[in-house]
């Protein structure tokens, strides 16, 4: 298994390079006013030198499309990298940039891409004379496609193939896990996202908000400091609120790693950050040992 730590903080980028890691990741992947510029590129560029090196971006405006444009130029010169897409605009671009590899983003990849209702029965469950045996069916069969991406439908693979996607990113979702392996056995290489689960992203950045930023692109950028926690005491659930995206915590295992190398999974990928405590080298070797 590899491992791949993401971050978008150049002072945090050079001493995970000092780290055992296996590959860096430089960017953002939800939020177009953290996305890097040209200069700081070029910089984490140099500073990953002699690790494999992987751009990442988020859903963005016209705007971040430019900018995105400027920096696959730039790294079309270097050729062999991975960029990372969550929007369809980069994905595009990305045809005209061949020496590049797309890696489909997890928002590309948990969109939804088809009407599940023909999987789960259609209207024929409540005309059934067996309707209490056919609406607990039902709920299993959602709850399985809820587990599914929408990679299993064999169209959008195809689909992808055109785009030239090679890499896929998922999460650490462990009732996804068996469906993993029909992407590995398709021809896919998979990158799992360890600890963060996106649980919805907003379009306003509801931190930025709540810490009375008052201009998107002259954002102090609280997020990369702390996250707020949104508890929900009657159902006793913890969401965590970091940017613009909620997400759910979930924590690594040994086990888990096995069954994604079973499942044909080659790398994981670590965010470092306050909320998956992995905030400097120690943190991270700490976490790579105890997953080994």
């Amino acid at each position: 298994m590899r491992f791949s730590v993401q971050t978008g903080s150049l002072e945090k980028l050079r001493e995970m390079a000092r780290s055992r890691c296996d590959s860096l990741r430089f960017g953002d992947e939800f939020c177009q006013e953290r996305l890097p510029d040209l200069a700081s590129l070029r910089e984490a560029l140099r500073i990953a030198k002699g690790k494999r090196f992987v751009y990442v971006t988020p859903r963005v405006s016209t705007r971040g499309l430019n900018l995105i444009k400027g920096c696959l130029d730039a790294l079309q010169e270097q050729g062999g990298l991975g960029v990372v897409a969550n929007d369809l605009g980069v994905l595009n671009l990305l045809r005209k940039h061949r020496g590049l590899e797309p890696h489909l983003g997890r928002q590309l990849v948990y969109a939804p891409a088809r009407c599940p209702w023909p999987d789960i029965g259609g209207r024929d469950i409540a005309s059934s004379p067996f309707h209490a045996f056919g609406v607990k069916y039902a709920r299993s069969r959602v709850r399985d496609l809820f587990y599914q991406t929408n990679l299993s439908y064999l169209p959008t693979l195809e689909l992808l193939k055109e785009y030239g996607v090679q890499t896929v990113e998922l999460d650490w979702i462990p009732g996804s896990f068996d469906y993993y392996k029909f992407l590995a056995e398709y021809g896919l290489r998979l990158s799992v996202h360890s600890h963060l689960v996106p649980v919805t992203v907003t379009r306003r950045c509801h931190t930025a908000r709540l810490s009375g930023e008052k201009s998107p692109e002259n954002c102090s950028k609280p997020c990369e400091e702390k996250a707020l926690l949104l508890r929900h005491r009657k159902l006793g659930i913890d969401l965590h609120l970091q940017g613009n995206t909620v997400f759910r915590l979930e924590e690594p295992t040994r086990q888990g790693m096995r069954e994604l190398e079973e499942n044909g999974v080659e790398e994981v990928v670590v965010a470092i950050g306050p909320l998956t405590k992995i905030e400097n080298r120690r943190d991270l070797e700490r976490f790579l040992k105890a997953m080994s």
